[in-house]
């Protein structure tokens, strides 16, 4: 069967003939051509594009796995003729790029090179399949957020009631974060924005917009909040946006994660778990911009309500103390005039009781002197009787005396001088 299709050069080794690598390869590709002679479809996924855009050729090597296994694998090549009409049309339906992974359904045929072997020719790429592989996916990472319990932690959480302080996951060439700084800028609010860079769309999204969560994550305590924008695009490259990866990374996010991509059609996963999912970058300021205003709202209810209270309190109060005066006012009169009239009549029984105090002692001193007249030593001296002095010292007993002492002898009438010249006692002295 072989040499039906190789060319014979007469050589031999051990009685079988020999062939070039050429003749090998020719064969090869008559036979293929022989046996693939129409278009048929394939279904693999891309594991390398392989894209080169000086040429606009294509080089993609495609595989076959499951799970992580490879069954089979080919180089395929797209002109630059076709990849221009096959991009435009996949990404018009689907609403991204051709890129890495992505599972497709080609029309192509075969093609064999001797210099560079085996290879697809893709003529076609159908969307709809990729559509519906990328819908796949988009359910199974659904699903996985809510076998793991996370797909609503991040709504979780509650808003800051201030949100002044913003992380913002964009680049600063893009035209929805200008649009975004604008609104901020226009408003009379004070929301202070800290840029962390990103790839928005494209191969290196999901790894460069998590890369930047990550680093928010590690500061969250600075931030209120942390917004991911990016500008126009329609639905071109959100596939990044339902990577189980970034989705479940916003699903955890310690902050509320507000989204802001850019359209309006297809909801992707990380929209569905975020905080708050805004379809342009305006909406993302003007989001922010009303819980600003709502907490300003409310200050002023609350400052409005507190000064009806205080003023309505301070009503009530004026109200009790005129109240308690009054009743002061009142009570004490009512004290005062009953003071007034127990100190009238206090005064009243002192001056009685005073004066009938004042007239018995009268009558008691009154008593008393004619007592201490009567006792008077002179009416004594007058009834005979006499008192010896001593130099001034009146004596009752003989002993108080000796002879030589000069001694006065007081009368009613007279006082008498005399020495003692000699004292008898008598052998019976009187009672005293």
């Amino acid at each position: 069967m072989a040499e039906r299709f190789l060319n014979m050069d007469g050589v031999t080794y051990n009685n079988r003939k020999i062939y070039s690598l050429s003749d090998v390869a020719h064969s090869l590709k008559s036979v293929i051509e022989q046996a693939y002679v129409q278009d048929f479809y394939v279904k693999a996924e891309i594991s390398k594009l392989n894209y080169y855009p000086h040429s606009g050729h294509c080089y993609p090597d495609l595989v076959e796995k499951v799970d992580t296994t490879v069954k089979a694998q080919m180089r395929a090549t797209i002109w630059a003729g076709d990849y221009g009409r096959i991009r435009t049309k996949f990404v018009e339906i689907t609403g991204t790029e051709l890129s890495d992974g992505l599972k497709i359904l080609c029309l192509a045929t075969m093609n064999f090179h001797p210099a560079y072997g085996l290879s697809l020719h893709i003529r076609d790429i159908v969307p709809e399949y990729s559509l519906g592989e990328m819908a796949k996916q988009k359910q199974l990472t659904i699903q996985r957020l809510k076998e793991k319990g996370i797909y609503d932690a991040n709504k979780q959480l509650s808003m800051a009631l201030l949100p002044l302080c913003i992380a913002v996951v964009s680049v600063s060439t893009s035209k929805g974060y200008e649009d975004f700084q604008s609104i901020l800028r226009a408003s009379k609010h004070q929301v202070h924005t800290f840029l962390f860079p990103a790839l928005l769309q494209g191969d290196g999204a999901v790894i460069s917009i998590s890369a930047q969560l990550k680093r928010i994550a590690a500061m969250y305590e600075h931030f209120d909040a942390v917004v991911i924008i990016r500008g126009g695009g329609g639905d071109v490259g959100l596939s990044a946006y339902d990577s189980y990866q970034l989705a479940a990374l916003v699903a955890t996010f310690p902050l509320p994660v507000i989204t802001g991509i850019g359209h309006s059609t297809n909801v992707t996963v990380t929209e569905m778990v975020a905080f708050h999912a805004a379809i342009t970058p305006t909406d993302t300021a003007n989001f922010i911009l009303e819980k600003v205003d709502a907490f300003i709202d409310n200050l002023h209810r609350i400052r409005e309500t507190i000064s009806f209270y205080a003023l309505r309190k301070v009503d009530i109060e004026r109200q009790r103390m005129q109240t308690i005066a009054q009743y002061i006012k009142t009570v004490t009169a009512t004290k005062i005039h009953t003071c007034r009239y127990q100190l009238s009549a206090s005064l009243q029984s002192i001056r009685h009781l005073s004066l009938r105090k004042i007239n018995n002692d009268r009558h008691y001193l009154a008593l008393t002197n004619e007592k201490i007249k009567l006792l008077d030593p002179i009416h004594i001296l007058r009834r005979g009787y006499s008192l010896t002095l001593c130099n001034g010292k009146i004596i009752k007993k003989p002993e108080e005396l000796k002879s030589g002492d000069t001694i006065e002898t007081q009368l009613s009438h007279a006082v008498i001088h005399s020495t003692v010249n000699k004292i008898k006692v008598p052998a019976k002295k009187l009672k005293s």
